[in-house]
């Protein structure tokens, strides 16, 4: 027998040995040797997965559960000076000490006090909410009797309707409107439902509209009408009568049930005894409420529709397509009931269902594509079965990632798809490490099943454990980005550790036990593909290369690592070229516009001009509808906190909501349409100066806000006003803004009364029965209910005053001569001017008050177009500078809204990414037990981030939030190569080579690994760079910083391995 028979047979003894199971650990046979574990674990991913996916909550974005509320009073009648006084300041006195308060916004308006709470986002929705409640409930005792008790609303980050209805058709307006009402409580009853809000509805009422000069005839005032028949309509329990035998509840029953019974109530009884009543001073009728805005619906261009909408809000946190479904089913059995309308239609106007549905399947198919890219990489490098094994051993490390998620409480959004995206170039390097070292035991190395297996996890657990870890720990620090973006962003962190943790589980305790069945074959045919061949002779050849050149002489190496380095300090500097932004821009399906005409301008006006616009807007080819409000914003123009300060109701406001085809429908992203619209709109709107367009499109972020925001604050409104109109000019001359505007809106004209005193005591008339009688002449309030039969909702009963000019339509007076009639009448029948009691001074006033944390403030805002928000506030802040110099003492700016994010989340990032370099590095340090060689592996870094800063500047694209994101990931990413190649070059050190071979023996045989490794993760990225602008910044973050690094570090690695490394063999 010759000495290589004798090899062989040795070869082949110690297979045999190996094979035996008593010859491995109690863990190896346990896990390894048996497939019983591997099985059940493989079947436990799978349906947990699959159980996991389908009770998952689903939604675009994760729905932030940040502890923010509105507190709202209403104070009839009282203006906002009056509403700030002695509602709004009162409580937030009592709410600026509340624990973990991150934002105290207000604002006072006509009727109302509206106070936004914005806590600390890590802070605990129920416990920050139950402080709010109870400091407001403190404040309660200091507001005035007559304001109604404060409503705290808790809202959430994007409060835009998730569905919108619209019920339409030839049908009574109060037939409709009863409709309109009967659905929004069946909606609201829906659990999960916060509010349905309604667009178009008029109810109907009983009024009561008192005659001037009959009154004045018969000497009667207002409120005697008014008492008479409130002390006239009344039902309330009376007591008990009681006997021996038997008791009876004495109850009171005088609300009236029919008009006549109203039109009769006696008012007054004169002097020769005849009985004045209700019918002879007043009009009484069953009819409409005051318009105080329309609704109408085109639907693919055709003619607009009058209807209602119904909007639904839902609670934060519920499951957007459940509770879609269910008022679907709502509408749907309303319909089939007996007594919906025969000609009454209705309508899905917008469905947020159908967006999320189509946004998952989206990032799904994207993940799907990018596994069979990934898949088909691996099968050139692999053999068809290895790669089936890795291929498959993705989907069921996502199916287990997707249960873990769902475990920890989390909804299926695309936050956690775009996670497993980012997961998937990382984890597939384990599979791929568990494989190569399998296809090199079996096919190199000719070792059979188990021996091949064991040599695997011998030889690569470890390292495959510390890759994992570096890009973990480099990931983690992730979790500590402060605020509500960094809340918004936590997902990707959290499902990416998961999916690698879980992934490094699969490969050595699934994937390899499992390939049994695939590689552990007797007939397998181990013979080196026509890859092996292929990579041995390009690394033959790449190693002669590194021999003669980088890694020749400590010189040849050092200027390789300068040139490097030079290269680094080239791509600092071209970063600082580059525009920042939080997040870049990405498609919707909606859009709000918002017309704004001059104050004062009534409704048929604001009509007239909402038609004009409709009509241009209705033909156009990329919109599935448009829906009209007139009186009204649409609520697609609001949805940010800030914005449920301001007034959304007025009669010289128009709305559209446009809803857009889907993306496959139209040749642009929905705000790419922008130009088009605003030029479409303007044609209209320059035949009518004065008017003021805004429009808001979808675009993504954690947000709704404005990008450009100027804080302006000081004390008196006036000053503020003139400041902001100076600031909107100099944002104006900036190129790139559009939609400049305040959140003060214009002025309006009002008549501030004080009262003549003197007067008052001369006349004998108090002060309050001027008030009262004044405002039955100018308003229309309820003062009672009028019965109906059944279940029925009761009608309000609403008095005002008869105006000629108005005919017979509700309202205050127009003319001068009906002005004349303006009197109050004193307990003696006297008939009293108006005029000689009260002076009127006309003025302008602010529409709304507004404070940030306590200071009144008004606040610019722009909208960005071809530019960042950062290039423009850089353009600005000189202007500013040179305008403050200007202002009185007391006046200052801030920026604030994308500003504020990116300075709260951008101040986080150096510390998050030094946290993640020393994380990744301690790892390193304690692995090869060096300070040295993890230095090495580090340095691959800054070649990442030249390929990421020189790419970025090439293409023009800015920094924005998920490029940094991007950028932190890469950190753990680029050193698993080089941990790679200094585990191959220690090895070869230990084998006596010199320290020139053992640097281009690493770099060299790791070729294919590392190849194989970038390869699947530039691939697995491409599919979601294409598909979603939103993350093609964190995606070519990535794909341009590891491309670049990869090319460099297998070149400078081991110029830098032979410049550290001393002469001195390793012991083995």
């Amino acid at each position: 027998m010759d000495s290589k028979e004798k090899q062989k047979l040795h070869e082949q003894n110690m297979n045999n040995s190996a094979d035996d199971p008593d010859h491995y650990s109690a863990f190896f046979k346990f896990f390894i040797s048996k497939t019983t574990f591997s099985i059940l674990f493989l079947f436990t991913l799978v349906i947990g997965g699959i159980f996991g996916y389908t009770h998952m909550i689903k939604e675009s974005f994760p729905d932030l559960s940040i502890p923010q509320a509105v507190v709202t009073t209403e104070w009839a009648g009282a203006s906002p000076e009056i509403i700030e006084k002695e509602i709004t300041n009162k409580i937030e006195k009592k709410l600026k000490s509340l624990k973990g308060l991150k934002s105290l916004r207000s604002g006072s308006r006509r009727n109302f006090s509206s106070i936004t709470v914005e806590f600390q986002a890590d802070e605990i929705m129920s416990e920050a909410m139950a402080l709010l409640r109870a400091k407001v409930s403190e404040a309660e005792a200091d507001l005035p009797s007559e304001a109604k008790k404060p409503k705290i609303t808790e809202v959430a980050v994007s409060d835009t309707p998730i569905a919108t209805f619209m019920i339409y058709g030839n049908v009574d307006p109060a037939r409709m409107g009863t409709v309109a009402r009967d659905l929004k409580r069946k909606f609201e009853r829906i659990n999960g439902i916060r509010e349905a809000q309604l667009s178009g509805d008029r109810k109907e009422i009983v009024r009561i509209q008192l005659k001037p000069a009959r009154m004045r005839a018969l000497a009667l005032s207002a409120t005697t009408v008014r008492d008479a028949i409130t002390s006239a309509s009344r039902d309330m329990p009376l007591g008990q009568i009681e006997d021996n035998s038997a008791s009876w509840s004495v109850n009171l029953t005088a609300r009236f049930e029919s008009l006549d019974d109203l039109r009769n109530v006696p008012v007054k009884r004169l002097t020769n005894g005849r009985t004045i009543r209700l019918h002879e001073v007043a009009e009484v009728s069953r009819n409409l409420d005051k318009e105080i805005n329309r609704c109408l619906l085109s639907w693919s261009g055709g003619n607009f529709l009058q209807g209602i909408s119904i909007g639904i809000i839902k609670v934060s946190g519920r499951d957007t397509l459940a509770l879609i479904k269910k008022a679907e089913a709502v509408i749907k059995k309303a319909t089939q009931a007996p007594d919906w309308p025969n000609s009454l239609q209705y309508a899905i106007v917008s469905n947020e269902s159908s967006t999320i549905t189509n946004q998952l399947s989206s990032m799904i198919s994207n993940g799907w594509q990018a596994m069979v890219a990934v898949f088909l990489v691996l099968l050139f490098m692999l053999t068809w079965r290895e790669a089936l094994i890795a291929g498959l051993s993705i989907p069921i490390t996502f199916l287990g990632s997707v249960a873990i998620v769902a475990l920890l409480g989390n909804t299926m959004n695309m936050i956690v798809i775009i996670g497993m995206v980012l997961a998937l170039g990382m984890l597939v390097d384990v599979f791929i490490l568990v494989m190569e070292g399998m296809h090199e035991a079996i096919f190199i190395k000719k070792l059979g099943f188990l021996p091949a297996a064991h040599s695997t996890i011998k030889t690569y657990a470890m390292p495959a454990f510390a890759g994992q870890m570096t890009t973990v720990l480099a990931m983690t620090p992730l979790l500590a980005i402060r605020g509500l973006d960094g809340k918004f962003i936590r997902l990707i962190p959290i499902t990416t550790i998961t999916c690698l943790l879980l992934s490094f589980v699969v490969a050595f305790l699934v994937s390899i036990p499992l390939s049994r069945f695939l590689l552990g074959k007797g007939n397998l045919n181990t013979t080196k593909t026509a890859v092996d061949n292929l990579t041995e002779r390009i690394s033959a050849s790449f190693k002669a290369w590194l021999l003669i050149g980088p890694a020749a002489s400590k010189k040849k190496a050092a200027a390789w690592v300068a040139g490097a380095f030079a290269l680094f300090i080239l791509s600092l500097n071209l970063a600082g070229y580059l525009p920042s932004e939080m997040y870049p821009k990405d498609d919707g399906l909606n859009m709000g516009v918002f017309i704004r005409l001059a104050p004062g301008t009534d409704l048929e006006q604001s009509q007239k001009l909402a038609s004009e616009v409709g009509a241009t807007l209705k033909d156009t080819s990329f919109l599935e509808s448009v829906t009209m409000f007139v009186g009204k914003k649409s609520p697609f123009s609001g949805g940010s906190l800030q914005d449920s300060l301001l007034p959304t109701e007025s009669t010289n406001f128009i709305g559209f909501s446009l809803r857009f085809l889907p993306k496959k429908e139209r040749n642009k992203l929905a705000y790419e349409y922008q130009p088009e619209l605003r030029a479409r709109i303007n044609s209209v709107l320059s035949k009518h100066p004065g008017t003021e367009l805004f429009l808001k499109a979808e675009v993504g972020g954690s947000t709704g806000a404005a990008p450009v925001q100027i804080e302006l604050t000081g004390t008196e409104i006036k000053k503020l006003r003139t400041i902001a109109n100076d600031v909107k000019s100099a944002l104006r001359n900036v190129q790139g803004t559009s939609d400049v505007a305040d959140n003060l809106g214009p002025a309006e004209d009002q008549l501030r009364t004080t009262p003549r005193r003197e007067a008052l005591n001369f006349y004998r008339v108090q002060l309050d029965d001027v008030i009262n009688q004044v405002r039955i002449a100018l308003e229309n309030d309820k003062i009672g209910s009028y019965k109906l039969p059944g279940v029925k909702e009761d009608l309000d009963i609403k008095l005002s005053t008869l105006w000629a000019s108005r005919e017979g339509k509700i309202g205050s007076p127009r003319t001068a001569e009906e002005l004349h009639f303006l009197s109050v009448t004193n307990d003696s029948g006297i008939s009293i001017p108006v005029s000689s009691l009260l002076t009127f001074d006309p003025e302008e006033a602010s529409q709304v008050i507004l404070h940030r944390n306590n200071r009144r403030t008004v606040s610019v805002t722009a909208k960005t177009n071809g530019v960042t928000a950062s290039q423009i506030l850089q353009a600005v802040q000189p202007k500013l500078e040179t305008m403050e110099q200007t202002w009185p003492s007391g006046y200052s700016w801030s920026f604030s809204g994308e500003a504020e994010s990116t300075s709260e989340v951008y101040s986080s990032v150096p510390m998050v990414l030094t946290l993640a370099l020393f994380l990744v590095f301690s790892v390193l340090a304690l692995l090869f037990g060096s300070f040295m060689q993890p230095i090495i592996i580090m340095l691959t870094v800054p070649l990442a981030l030249t390929g990421t800063f020189i790419g970025f500047f090439l293409f023009n694209m800015p920094l924005s939030f998920p490029a940094i994101i991007g950028i932190i990931s890469l950190a753990g990413i680029v050193v698993n190569n080089a941990i790679v190649m200094i585990e191959t070059m220690n090895e070869v050190r230990q084998k006596g080579a010199s320290i020139s071979e053992a640097a281009s023996a690493g770099a060299s045989e790791r070729l294919r690994p590392i190849i194989s490794t970038t390869v699947t993760t530039l691939i697995g990225l491409i599919p979601l760079a294409i598909s979603s602008p939103f993350w093609m910044p964190l995606c070519l973050a990535i794909i341009f910083g590891l491309t670049v690094a990869t090319i460099m570090a297998l070149v400078v690695i081991p110029c830098l391995y032979k410049l550290i490394t001393h002469e001195k063999t390793l012991s083995a």
